[in-house]
């Protein structure tokens, strides 16, 4: 069961990517993506959570684009253990579906009750590829309930559309 605290996260990240298309405009993709990481970088710390990967820290990339996380307490290095991982993210700016569905299912395999996936929009529209990607959600076995969050990038009109996936009873 997911908590309520996590649904008013999920919703607070959705208003600000909506508001977030014109940012991106005229951006390559790794500025896009630089942008994106920044973005969320803020928010999460102001949530309290540590980020990976983190320019201050130094920490690089582990298992996803971005991941927040909160560990336990211990006056020891070594006895500091991962309490929680809340969000994690993705983000792929290829025009080809397949690039895009690589990435968006290692959200697949994530315990976080947050999964944000972040794309531009290509020869695929963004209802085909949302279709798609809640067809693999209800087809994967071993997942974990989550909230999925779905930014497309619309270049054209430097939109970014939004789709929010609840978890189904």
């Amino acid at each position: 069961m997911i908590e309520k605290n996590y649904f008013e996260l999920a919703n607070e990240i959705i208003g600000r990517l909506k508001e977030f298309g014109p940012e991106l405009s005229g951006c390559g993709k790794h500025e896009s993506t630089g942008k994106i990481l920044d973005l969320f970088h803020e928010r999460g710390e102001k949530k309290g959570y540590f980020i990976c990967p983190s320019k201050e820290v130094g920490n690089s990339e582990w298992l996803y684009d971005m991941i927040w996380f909160k560990n336990t307490e211990g006056g020891n290095k070594k006895d500091i253990m991962l309490k929680e991982v809340c969000l994690v993210l993705e983000c792929e700016w290829s025009h080809c579906y397949s690039d895009v569905s690589y990435d968006f299912e290692k959200l697949l395999l994530a315990n976080a009750p947050i999964k944000v996936m972040i794309f531009e929009e290509g020869k695929c529209k963004f209802k085909d590829i949302c279709d798609k990607m809640k067809e693999s959600i209800k087809n994967y076995r071993n997942g974990s309930p989550g909230i999925y969050i779905l930014a497309c990038y619309c270049g054209s009109s430097s939109e970014m559309k939004v789709l929010q996936l609840l978890p189904s009873n």
